[in-house]
């Protein structure tokens, strides 16, 4: 006899959403920006660079160009967004930001909430992403998307 009073409902397990760790947020992070090589920011007479709970200046940087445009409102409302190149990104802005001692706010969102990294540490994390890649998706190098992660420098 089935019981009457068991109710089944599939939409309550789908629609509770699962909240994603920051180590699974950096990952997939380094994982885009690595398959479509380039990052995004936010720019008017300069980059969008903000101050973290210490006090640490930030550069704002998106893997989309959708999440960079939520957040161009309020103080951000007049600046554009900008594609920077992966390759610019590494050879030019993160040793930029770590000789300035800035971090990165990747990801920033309307609630302030954002994934935290220092400039040598993300450059330290792509340049493994990258080897990674070589041997799993070996066609991004050839087609000179990415640069071969024995020619990224991580001391400059």
């Amino acid at each position: 006899m089935k019981n009457p009073y068991l109710r089944r409902n599939s939409s309550l397990v789908t629609s509770i959403p699962v909240e994603t760790s920051p180590l699974d947020a950096y990952l997939q992070f380094l994982d885009k920006i690595c398959h479509q090589a380039k990052v995004f920011s936010l720019y008017k007479d300069g980059w969008s660079v903000s101050a973290t709970e210490s006090g640490t200046y930030a550069l704002s940087i998106w893997q989309s160009e959708s999440l960079a445009r939520v957040m161009q409102q309020g103080k951000w409302a007049e600046f554009e967004v900008r594609e920077i190149a992966f390759l610019e990104f590494i050879e030019q802005t993160l040793p930029f930001l770590r000789k300035q001692r800035m971090v990165l706010m990747l990801d920033l969102n309307l609630e302030g909430k954002y994934i935290s990294a220092d400039a040598i540490k993300l450059l330290s994390d792509l340049k493994k992403y990258l080897y990674l890649l070589s041997r799993k998706e070996p066609h991004l190098f050839f087609e000179k998307i990415l640069p071969l992660p024995r020619l990224v420098r991580i001391h400059h």
